[in-house]
This record gives structure tokens, sequence and C-alpha cells, in this order.
């Protein structure tokens, strides 16, 4: 039972956690002009190098429709292009443009993890690391 309890409890600490530090990146977003979910974009294409729709959808774990609005959100806004692949013309890349670099300029701006994270010894951080690489190779193969 006291185990029970002891898990429960660090799931409600990690989603509290969670959700504090996704509100203040949102309000740091908003601040910037850049939604939410265009922020998360523009790292997610800048860290895939020029990826397709599908490969952003699995990465992020949203379904390819919700990438699809996004993707062309962010197009009419002129953040990102659109690379036709030459063999295969129903295919494209997504690609920053120079203002979707500037873009994710501001998104790097934002600190708040970087200065939460610095009340953590170099050893705890690191300890942290481990559980999270953990946690997330044990979900990802629970949902597949």
């Amino acid at each position: 039972m006291e185990l029970a309890k002891s898990t429960r409890d660090l799931e409600v600490l990690y989603f509290r956690t969670f959700h504090i530090i996704e509100a203040a990146y949102r309000k740091e977003l908003r601040k910037k002009r850049i939604a939410p979910e265009i922020g998360a974009m523009l790292a997610e294409i800048s860290r895939l190098k020029n990826p397709r729709p599908i490969e952003l959808s699995r990465s992020s774990r949203r379904r390819p429709q919700t990438i699809t609005a996004i993707i062309n959100r962010m197009e009419m806004q002129g953040l990102i292009k659109k690379v036709r692949n030459e063999r295969k013309t129903n295919t494209y890349r997504i690609r920053l443009t120079r203002k979707g670099l500037l873009a994710y300029q501001k998104v790097l701006e934002i600190d708040i993890f970087p200065r939460i994270i610095q009340a953590l010894s170099d050893e705890k951080r690191e300890q942290f690391r481990e559980c999270l690489e953990e946690l997330s190779d044990r979900a990802n193969k629970s949902l597949k």
C-alpha cells in the first residue's frame, strides 16, 4: 500500500511540475507573440533538420491532421517553406525560412527550464536525465 501511495504522489508531483513549467513557457511565448504549438513545431523542425510531416507527427506524438493544420498555418505566416521531393511529388520536407529562424531564436531565448534546473547539482541533473531517459523509453515501448 505504501508503494502505491508513493507512486501516486510521484505522479501528482510530476504532473504538477510539468503543468507549472508548461504554463510559464506559454506565458513567455505569448509575450513574444508566438503561439505555443508554433513554438513547439519550430523547435521540432529545427531539431529534426527539414523533416517530412510524418516525422513531425511521430516525434511530437500528434496526429497527422493536426500537424498538417499547424504546418499550413506556419506556411501562411511565412515561418516555413514546403520543399517538394523531385522524385516523389506527393511528399515534401519542411524548412524554416529566415522569418522562422528568427522566431525560433525567440523561442531559444526563453530560459525557464535552465533557471529551474540550476537548483540541482550536476550530479542530480545527470541522475534526472538518466531517469527521464528510462521513463521515456518505457513509455515509448508501452505505447507500441
